[in-house]
């Protein structure tokens, strides 16, 4: 509720480049002149935002998410806390239509008027005094699209000069500051960083030799001690738990280097190399690192289809991939030592450790720096994960619902019924043919008729099982177990055996498409996996839903 005295938010905001507008300092003890005594403002009412900008990628984009200081000022402007919110220009509060609509909705619900010190006391609640604050909000929009505007117009003119446009130093380049004529001072990288330089010479030279490859380059620039440009880029940057961009050589990285044309003096701009009006690329303001001649055989040896014989890692284990670390990142194979178990699970100790098959976090290969601040990440042996998979598949068949069918899956129970309804005709014709019920001819034609159709089933039925890993499941199981009733409980730890059978005999690809389809598998960090290794893998039936306990659930 608002008391008698008149209350008064400040909000100042200023974007990296914003060169000719006052700190957030300044506008602040200026919007405190401005309230003079007509005003009382508390220190939870100043508002700011440095360093952050306020214009939206797109007209239709706000950018209330991306400004914490302008969002608490809404919501508190929402609530009615204050009369009026000060700020030296409109700009300072929006530059884009939806928050200016955001604005004045919010002093509408509080009852707030506009305070700037360039245009005075605005209200927001009136129409008059919406179409006014909404003109200032959008002005503040034309002359973001004005400003961008000539600075494309400049920047197309000195592409046509050859002159770099590069938003942090490129690998192999050093910076060269220059002064213009009004005294301002940039950065161009335009000389060679030569021990940087000689790492790519060597590179583009050795890699179109057959012995030459993105490996062996990575393994060379690491024993040089070079890391990527990108990795003190990166350490400017706030990064969860203090762990920054190692700066660690990968294949994208190399080969983004090697292909980039500006180390074959080649301006590119928008992902072509600019030409000039005779149609020969332009020349560009820095020297080669490497000649054309050389820089086209890394390109044609990199475009070579013959390299490329693989697609990608093939999956040699059950979980590989699916499983999930407690980060999110998915747990690939890799070796684990360890003592091996017997058939019944049990660890043999008086065995001797051994590299055993496993999963492990995959983090380390995606640097995933917002989810590396997890206390532990994991991983986990086969013959600890796998035989909880294959009990979750089993009991997944065993207690879901009988049209236990995933979409897109097959469905051989209508195949089913007509093998065993032709089964039947095969044996009455047989034995109306002995009884003399038909003539022997008739009985053999109707036979030999159900024979092909049967042959026809059967065909049909080996091809759905080979392309289905849930009928291949349930092929020879389905009249055993779901023979027009549900399974007895009594029957129910015999029929669960034989499910996990059937799956643990299906090919990889098959375990791993019933897997993807039915369950969602984490695994958890913690002790005593040797006793209990349930207590860290947690596995949530995405189909079976009522075979999830509470706590799986929310794990996952």
């Amino acid at each position: 509720m608002k008391t008698n005295a008149r209350k008064a938010a400040i909000y100042a905001r200023i974007s990296v480049e914003d060169e000719n507008v006052p700190k957030v300092e300044h506008q602040v003890a200026a919007c405190r002149a401005l309230a003079g005594d007509d005003y009382t403002i508390a220190e939870a009412h100043v508002f700011t935002d440095p360093g952050i900008p306020a214009t939206g990628k797109s007209i239709r984009e706000g950018t209330r998410a991306k400004r914490p200081g302008f969002d608490a000022l809404l919501y508190a402007a929402e609530r009615g806390e204050f009369d009026a919110i000060i700020a030296v220009a409109g700009d300072r509060l929006a530059r884009n239509y939806p928050d200016g609509l955001d604005i004045v909705d919010a002093c509408a619900a509080g009852d707030v008027v506009l305070l700037l010190d360039d245009d005075g006391v605005l209200d927001p609640r009136t129409p008059g005094g919406e179409e006014r604050a909404m003109s200032l909000f959008t002005g503040g929009r034309r002359e973001i699209r004005t400003r961008s505007a000539k600075q494309r117009r400049r920047y197309d003119a000195e592409t046509l000069q050859g002159m770099p446009l590069w938003g942090r130093r490129p690998f192999g380049f050093d910076w060269v500051e220059e002064v213009n004529r009004h005294g301002k001072v940039s950065r161009r990288a335009t000389i060679h960083n030569e021990r940087e330089a000689e790492a790519i010479r060597w590179a583009v030279e050795w890699f179109p030799t057959p012995e030459g490859s993105l490996y062996g380059i990575i393994a060379e620039w690491k024993r040089r001690g070079l890391t990527t440009t990108a990795a003190g880029y990166a350490r400017r940057k706030p990064v969860a738990g203090d762990v920054a961009f190692s700066g660690d050589w990968t294949n994208a990285s190399v080969r983004s280097i090697l292909t980039n044309p500006r180390i074959a003096g080649l301006v590119k701009r928008g992902g072509e190399i600019v030409t000039g009006d005779d149609g020969q690329p332009i020349k560009a303001a820095w020297e080669p690192i490497v000649g054309r001649e050389a820089w086209q055989a890394v390109l044609d040896k990199l475009a070579d289809p013959t390299r490329h014989t693989a697609k990608g890692r093939k999956p040699h284990s059950v979980g590989s991939g699916i499983a999930l670390c407690v980060c999110g990142l998915p747990l690939r194979a890799t070796t684990i030592k360890g003592k091996p178990r017997d058939e019944r699970g049990v660890i043999i100790a008086e065995a001797e450790p051994v590299k055993l098959p496993g999963l492990r976090c995959d983090v380390s290969r995606n640097q995933w720096r917002e989810r590396m601040d997890v206390p532990r990440h994991v991983s986990v042996r086969d013959d600890v994960l796998n035989p909880l998979i294959a009990d979750a598949v089993a009991a997944a068949f065993l207690f879901g619902p009988a049209d236990l069918i995933p979409s897109g899956a097959v469905d051989l129970r209508p195949v089913e019924a007509e093998l065993a309804e032709l089964r039947e005709a095969e044996a009455n014709a047989a034995a109306l043919a002995l009884l003399g019920g038909v003539a022997g001819g008739i009985a053999t034609a109707r036979i030999v008729e159900i024979h092909a159709r049967v042959a026809e089933l059967q065909a049909a039925r080996v091809e759905a099982v080979s392309a289905s890993a849930h009928a291949a499941m349930v092929v020879d199981l389905r009249a055993e177990l779901w023979g027009g009733e549900r399974v007895n409980i009594a029957d129910a730890a015999e029929a669960k055996r034989a499910l996990r059978e059937r799956f643990e005999s299906l090919p990889l690809g098959q375990r791993r498409e019933l897997v993807r389809v039915l369950l969602a598998v984490r695994v958890l960090p913690g002790q005593g996996v040797k006793l209990a290794p349930e207590r860290r893998v947690r596995i949530v039936h995405k189909v079976v839903t009522s075979l999830n306990d509470a706590e799986a659930a929310d794990v996952a």
